[in-house]
């Protein structure tokens, strides 16, 4: 896997889950908001009832559908976001998605094989080492589904992005300094940590938590986008 040929491997082997989401795809439902929207209660009714039961299943759809009557606006256009009541909603929900995307955690991805070489690590350890980080990345933000309920997003945001800026002066200083070795791994790992299991995952559930129902889909797409 560090031959000549590794980098194809490492590339041919990303097809294997990206199918298997594509195949289960097929399986996974459609939003039972959007069938309510459109009319189609009956299926949507099914879908929420596999979940909680038959009651719940009535019990749902009966809320979504007041919900959705109790809304002026059910077709939303982009320009009904420029009112002058949502613009500020609106522009907390960019900054939101910018702040994530810019809190320079993509040099750490992106760089990878750069960062661990200055930090004094062969081609082999890089390897191994960008792995590690793979797998902290993930358990970190199952740490993060358990948590964003008991500390709450704004906290979780706070250590997110306190625990970034700290880490990243160590980061800085160490490299700054020339300085190798495992404690420098160590701080790149935290990092990771620290993203995953704050900004990276809280950012949409406060994106998806922050705009009204009638324009959230329309708000979420442009808070995506940038």
């Amino acid at each position: 896997w560090n031959g000549l040929s590794g980098w194809r491997w490492m590339f041919g082997a990303e097809t294997v889950p990206a199918f298997l989401f594509f195949l289960l795809m097929f399986f996974v439902p459609e939003s039972p908001r959007w069938l309510v929207k459109y009319g189609r209660n009956e299926q949507a009714e099914k879908i929420l009832s596999r979940i909680g039961g038959a009651e719940y299943g009535k019990a749902a759809v009966a809320d979504i559908q007041q919900t959705l009557a109790s809304k002026e606006i059910i077709h939303v256009r982009f320009k009904d976001l420029l009112e002058p009541k949502l613009m500020k909603i609106i522009g907390l929900g960019i900054f939101l998605a910018v702040l994530q995307q810019w809190c320079g955690i993509n040099v750490i991805f992106n760089y990878a094989q750069e960062v661990f070489q200055e930090a004094g690590y062969g081609v082999s350890d890089m390897l191994f080492n960008i792995v590690i980080t793979g797998i902290v990345n993930l358990v970190a933000t199952f740490i993060a589904i358990r948590t964003v309920d008991r500390i709450g997003r704004k906290g979780l945001m706070l250590i997110g992005a306190g625990g970034l800026t700290c880490l990243y002066a160590l980061l800085g200083t160490g490299y700054y300094f020339h300085s190798t070795g495992i404690h420098m791994l160590l701080l790149i790992v935290i990092s990771i940590a620290c993203y995953a299991m704050t900004l990276a995952p809280v950012t949409w559930v406060l994106i998806s938590e922050l705009f009204p129902n009638r324009i959230r889909g329309a708000a979420m797409s442009v808070a995506v986008l940038s």
